[in-house]
């Protein structure tokens, strides 16, 4: 018997060049930043019980107020940094063998697929598509790209984005998608 949360199909994880505008740096930044302070947050929860780290619920009840305060992003926004915070905090304790706050430098966030939406024009295949994120309720941020990824066609085809992650390295700018086909 499998676990009732695991995949039950095939996840493919495609990377595809975009320039990024304001709105979305803007975005990256402030995440990066949140995750951060998350990632200070679940340390303290940590040190306050005996190193046993924090659940992201756990997390995200306490670190809730600090981020709607700051921030005026969509509400679902604190989940993946929730969870991005304690997955680091974990594999930093388990490479290093001890509790420390790790150094985030990356401009990097995954985003629930509640908050972004694939769009591409109907008839025009192999052209343009965007990638439409909320920031906030009816504000939106863009990621516009044209594919090339040479089975694009296929994996996107009757398949179910589960979440996107987009990434800015030092100039090369990327964004991956993965999606899963269910089995039926």
């Amino acid at each position: 018997m499998s676990h009732p949360w695991r995949s039950r199909g095939e996840k493919r994880t495609i990377a595809v060049e975009y320039q990024p505008s304001e709105s979305i740096l803007a975005y990256l930044t402030d995440m990066r930043d949140a995750l951060r302070m998350a990632l200070v947050y679940a340390y303290v929860m940590a040190r306050e019980d005996n190193s046993r780290l924090p659940s992201p619920i756990a997390l995200r009840r306490r670190f809730r107020e600090w981020f709607y305060l700051r921030y005026g992003y969509a509400r679902h926004h604190i989940n993946p940094v929730c969870r991005n915070g304690v997955a680091l905090l974990r594999s930093y304790k388990r490479r290093h063998k001890r509790l420390e706050i790790p150094e985030v430098k990356r401009l990097a966030v995954r985003i629930d697929a509640e908050l972004f939406k694939i769009e591409q024009e109907q008839g025009n295949e192999g052209g343009p598509v965007s990638a439409r994120i909320t920031l906030q309720p009816f504000r939106y941020g863009y990621i516009t790209f044209t594919p090339r990824h040479r089975r694009w066609e296929e994996y996107s085809r009757g398949a179910g984005w589960t979440e996107e992650a987009a990434n800015a390295p030092n100039e090369n700018v990327y964004t991956k998608y993965m999606f899963e086909e269910t089995v039926i």
